[in-house]
């Protein structure tokens, strides 16, 4: 590290690192560990000058140079949520498959409410146990289909959020790329375990 620097000091480096895009600093702790000095020696490389881990002068100009923001391959930037589900990401795979899931669950809910609309306007509810008879008496029977729709429009929009949410970090550099920076060549096994196959795996994103 060179001279001793103080724990303030460290985090005001770390947190400098972070703002230039070097997210595998990790945590803004005040302690010199090897993720910060590797943070340092990125830094130092993409300056131009000796990447010794070092903390002097020179480090010091280049951390303040926001000329030396970290650069994203442009490979990177375009990643994709189809880049990251080739990759095994787990995030972009789970989140996939809760999408169409929710998405199947929308078409059926609706089509069972196109289904009773066009058959029976008055249900029959004596066959029901109680208390579902006596909810479902009082509301109007398309009540449930729709709130099942609904329930499974905020999951779908919720799971999209998620994987969006993941592939910008892999564009910004903020994920440090699990299994492997984007793009990269496909797994044949995500890490959560076997994938659904044929026309299953198709319609539920495990592919």
């Amino acid at each position: 590290m060179g001279r001793e620097v103080a724990r303030y000091e460290i985090e005001a480096i770390q947190k400098r690192l972070r703002d230039l895009g070097d997210y595998s600093v990790g945590k803004i702790d005040g302690i010199w560990d090897p993720s910060t000095s590797g943070a340092l020696i990125a830094l130092q490389t993409q300056a131009g000058i000796a990447p010794d881990g070092h903390w002097g002068p020179q480090s010091k100009a280049a951390l303040d140079d926001d000329a030396n923001r970290r650069r994203i391959d442009p490979a990177r930037a375009a990643t994709t949520a189809a880049d990251l589900r080739a990759q095994g990401s787990v995030i972009a795979i789970q989140g996939s498959r809760v999408t169409w899931s929710s998405v199947w669950q929308i078409v059926l809910g609706a089509m069972g409410i196109f289904q009773y609309l066009a058959t029976n306007w008055q249900g029959n509810l004596d066959g029901l146990p109680f208390p579902a008879s006596l909810i479902l008496g009082v509301l109007p029977p398309w009540v449930a289909p729709v709130l099942i729709i609904l329930l499974n429009v905020y999951n779908a929009l919720a799971a999209q959020g998620i994987v969006k949410a993941r592939v910008v970090a892999e564009r910004t550099g903020l994920h440090n790329g699990e299994p492997d920076p984007a793009p990269s060549p496909p797994v044949a096994m995500a890490p959560d375990g076997p994938r659904l196959g044929g026309l299953l795996g198709s319609l539920f994103g495990a592919r």
